[in-house]
């Protein structure tokens, strides 16, 4: 029996909150981006700056893959809720007990939170031009603490859902997440780099990538 089977209610119901609360600032709440790998993969940029040019040809495909083998992954719990069936195809680690459901709901939560807050932060402060890049840096709201604070919830969530279906396959999904994350990561202070000099520097100096530096 699937932990859908056993608690289909709870995880279905948080698995529909995640979902929608992202589609919510997707189609609702859209904040223009030129380093999201839908933009590279339709647009593509390059970075002056060794090692970290946009992709393109073999690489560009591998990214693309990387990216939509990440989206997949985090759509399977909500296609096991649907259709529990599937659940042995995704080759199950453990099952959900309160605990994880309850670490999950938790995760899910603060994951769309900090993004929702990165979100509005954005709309409230910056300004982008025609290509879709700030002009403005933004050091404001959570961005006083963590310079990348949408993938940090997009993480948070991913984790949220692994607790909700452990299996290999959503195991799978967040590794490719991960490398999508550090790659978009690394091209977009590249890019804020290259536009705003050493005020990025400066700003990178004191504020984590991941979440708030401890200064002695």
């Amino acid at each position: 029996m699937s932990p859908i089977d056993e608690g289909r209610t709870l995880i279905c119901a948080l698995l529909a909150l995640a979902y929608s609360l992202q589609l919510v600032q997707v189609w609702l709440l859209p904040v223009p981006s030129s380093f999201s790998t839908w933009s590279l993969l339709t647009k593509g940029r390059r970075v002056v700056q060794p090692g970290l040019e946009a992709p393109s040809g073999l690489r560009l495909l591998l990214l693309g893959v990387v990216a939509g083998g990440a989206l997949f992954g985090a759509l399977v719990p909500l296609l096991v809720c649907l259709i529990p069936a599937l659940y042995p195809a995704t080759l199950p680690l453990s099952a959900t007990g309160p605990w994880s459901l309850a670490m999950a709901g938790l995760l899910v939560l603060f994951g769309n939170g900090l993004s929702l807050w990165a979100v509005l932060t954005l709309r409230a402060r910056a300004a982008f031009d025609a290509s879709g890049e700030t002009e403005v840096l933004i050091t404001t709201g959570i961005f006083r603490l963590v310079r990348h604070p949408v993938l940090v919830g997009l993480g948070a969530i991913y984790l949220g859902f692994l607790l909700l279906l452990p299996s290999v396959v959503v195991a799978l999904g967040f590794v490719l997440f991960v490398i999508n994350a550090r790659f978009r990561m690394a091209y977009e202070e590249a890019c804020l780099v290259q536009r705003f000099g050493a005020g990025y520097r400066n700003y990178a100096a004191k504020v984590g990538r991941l979440g708030p530096k401890l200064h002695p």
